[in-house]
């Protein structure tokens, strides 16, 4: 997929950002070496193109951000799984602590609004990432229960 991301579409991007998801899947020694040699062309051409203009090394750049903010997106978007989940566990108690509740309340917004921020920027780098738009339109539809807006970042 990266291959054809790269090769195809000329998506520097996205191909390094699916090379480096590859490798972190534990993959076959001769897939390693198929990633590490796809990643070495992408290089070679970002350097060419870098030699014409400074476009490339910006896309290099935002592929490290962008891997940087998916991975604390996913960790925001637990962190506001779990306190619901503390949350709806003190609700179901016969006598809830309405002070705790409070404070899980307002430590679910803030973590929503963590999240939100963090996916405003990752859609300001690649808004177009399926693996993404999956993360965060899961997260719309289950976590925070708007069916409709996550249905519209699914079909994307």
């Amino acid at each position: 997929f990266a291959y054809y991301l790269f090769e195809i579409i000329k998506n520097v991007h996205a191909a390094l950002v699916e090379l480096s998801f590859a490798s972190k899947k534990k993959p076959s020694l001769k897939q390693q070496f198929d990633i590490h040699r796809q990643k070495m062309e992408i290089e070679e051409y970002i350097k060419l193109e870098s030699s014409l203009c400074k476009d490339s090394y910006n896309q290099l750049t935002n592929v490290v951000s962008f891997e940087e903010l998916l991975i604390e997106c996913r960790k925001s978007i637990d962190k506001v799984a779990n306190y619901q989940i503390e949350f709806w566990s003190q609700v179901a108690n016969q006598l809830p602590d309405l002070n705790v509740l409070h404070d899980l309340g307002n430590k679910i917004c803030a973590s929503a609004e963590e999240v939100t921020k963090i996916w405003k920027k990752i859609s300001s780098i690649n808004p177009n990432y399926h693996e993404a738009l999956q993360l965060y339109g899961n997260y719309i539809i289950e976590i925070r229960n708007n069916n409709q807006l996550g249905s519209e970042i699914l079909e994307k």
